[in-house]
C-alpha cells in the first residue's frame, strides 16, 4: 500500500504540508515501521498462523494427557491379593504421558520459532518478502500436519492410541513436524 500524496490538497487550503505530512507519515509508519506494507502483513500472518498451530497442538497434548489420566484412574487400588494392580495398563499410561509431553514440547517450539525482523544487512542477501512467503508455506504445511494429528486422535479411547497403525501414523506426523521445523530453521540460517 502506498501513502497518497497529501501535499497538494493541504497547500490549497493554506496549511504547511511539511509538518502535517511528517505527522501523517509518522502515524502510518510508526517510527520507521510501515504497519501496512505487504512484508509486515506477511510477518504478522506468520506469527498468527504459528500461534493458532501451537494452540491446536497444545490442545492435542492436553487431550492425550486427559486420555492418560482417564486410563490411570481406571487402575484399581492395591490389595493384598494384588499389590501392584494395573501392571498391564501402566505402560500405556506412561506412554501416553510421554506422547503428551513430546507433543506439548513441539507446540512450545513452534511458538518460539523465529521470524526475520527488519534487517538492512539481510536485505542485501535475500528478499524479505520472498523469505516471509516461504515461511508462510512452511507454516501452512505445519497447520495441515497438526490438523491431521487432531483428526487422528479425535474420539479415540485411551488404549486405541497404542494401536499399531494409529500410533505409527501419529509418530510419523510428529516426525514430519520435526523435519519441517528443521527445514524452516535451515532456510533461515546463513547457508539457507
Amino acid at each position: 500500500m502506498s501513502i497518497p500524496n497529501i501535499d497538494a490538497p493541504l497547500s490549497s487550503i493554506g496549511r504547511n504540508p511539511n509538518i502535517i505530512t511528517q505527522a501523517v507519515l509518522l502515524a502510518y509508519t510508526g517510527w520507521g515501521y510501515n504497519f501496512y506494507s505487504a512484508t509486515n502483513q506477511l510477518r504478522a500472518d506468520d506469527l498468527l498462523i504459528r500461534g493458532k498451530i501451537s494452540g491446536l497442538l497444545s490442545r492435542i497434548a492436553a487431550d492425550i494427557s486427559a486420555l492418560g489420566a482417564k486410563l490411570a484412574a481406571a487402575i484399581p487400588a492395591p490389595t493384598r491379593q494384588e499389590p501392584l494392580p494395573g501392571r498391564d495398563i501402566m505402560p500405556a499410561v506412561v506412554d501416553l504421558r510421554r506422547l503428551a509431553s513430546e507433543t506439548d514440547a513441539l507446540s512450545v517450539k513452534i511458538t518460539a520459532l523465529s521470524t526475520p525482523g527488519r534487517d538492512k544487512i539481510w536485505d542485501r542477501h535475500r528478499s524479505q518478502t520472498a523469505t516471509l512467503t516461504r515461511l508462510q508455506g512452511f507454516d501452512l504445511y505445519l497447520g495441515q500436519l497438526v490438523f491431521d494429528l487432531s483428526a487422528l486422535i479425535a474420539g479415540k479411547a485411551p488404549l486405541e492410541l497404542r494401536d499399531g497403525e494409529i500410533r505409527q501414523a501419529f509418530d510419523a506426523k510428529l516426525a514430519e513436524i520435526r523435519q519441517i521445523l528443521r527445514d524452516r530453521e535451515d532456510m533461515l540460517s546463513i547457508g539457507g
